[in-house]
């Protein structure tokens, strides 16, 4: 098993290639820094691949899967584009209903096209994935959210019902 923090997005696909190896991601950075000072230890890289065996040994909850597969890793650079086209959503809105300019507003509806491309290839490559694939299949829920949360945080399907997602994750359509 490899704990790992981080690792270069080019160096993920060729390290997945590795037999029995699982590869996980701290959730919280903060912990690993506490860690050290509390041991009293600099900041170098044995130190912390020292302190992250220790933490993985003795909280792995501590840990999320970074990924499993080429595809899981495609999906999941994909919704986070996703995520951050969202952001850009309400400023490039706020700006189109207060500017009267014809490239501002042929730039929010270029925004919507990308956006609404970028959900159907999420969801036609999160189709790919068993868990995604269960899920759009016994909840009839879909989506680059659905993907998002699958890709990275994909336990909480162990314990909430189609209710308790769409409530958590506002995975239903406002009117």
């Amino acid at each position: 098993m490899v704990v790992a923090d981080s690792y270069p997005r080019k160096v993920l696909p060729t390290m997945s290639r590795l037999d029995g190896a699982t590869f996980l991601r701290l959730r919280d950075l903060k912990k690993l820094s506490e860690e050290r000072r509390d041991n009293g230890l600099r900041k170098t890289d044995e130190n912390d691949v020292k302190v992250l065996r220790e933490m993985f040994y003795k909280a792995p909850g501590l840990f999320q899967p970074l990924y499993t597969s080429p595809v899981e890793l495609e999906v999941r650079a994909l919704t986070e584009l996703w995520v951050e086209l969202a952001g850009i959503k309400r400023v490039a809105k706020h700006t189109r209903t207060t500017t009267d300019d014809p490239l501002v507003v042929e730039t929010h509806r270029m925004r919507q096209r990308y956006t609404e491309r970028l959900a159907t290839r999420i969801h036609e490559r999160a189709m790919e994935l068993p868990l995604y694939r269960m899920v759009v299949e016994r909840l009839g829920l879909k989506g680059p959210s659905l993907a998002y949360i699958v890709s990275h945080d994909s336990i909480v399907f162990k314990t909430l019902s189609r209710t308790g997602l769409e409530t958590r994750y506002e995975l239903f359509r406002r009117p």
